[in-house]
């Protein structure tokens, strides 16, 4: 897979109890996803230690400029942002932020 220039990373704090749930959920989503955006390769990642109770993690979504040139277009972005935020929102997240990095060859 080679990595197209536009890649999402969105951050966001879970209460620590809530942490296995939202995450099953949040890879049941994801997987969902890259059926929806072939190419699409996401990640979920934690920090190691609870602050004050909540964790805060982070999504990646990369995808193969062999199949979006833009790698997570603009209407891939809002597609993920839209659908993930329903999956997080009965598990207490903060707000969600997120932030366009790109990829240089």
């Amino acid at each position: 897979m080679k990595p197209g220039p536009r890649q999402i990373y969105i951050y966001f704090t879970v209460n620590a109890p809530a942490w296995p749930d939202c995450m099953a959920a949040m890879r049941s989503a994801q997987l969902e996803l890259t059926h929806q955006l072939p190419g699409l390769v996401t990640q979920i990642l934690r920090r190691p230690d609870a602050v004050d109770g909540r964790y805060t993690a982070m999504e990646t979504y990369v995808r193969d400029v062999e199949l979006d040139a833009a790698g997570v277009s603009v209407e891939a972005q809002a597609l993920i942002e839209a659908q993930m935020q329903a999956v997080t929102a009965p598990f207490g997240v903060g707000e969600r932020h997120a932030e366009i990095f790109t990829h240089h060859h």
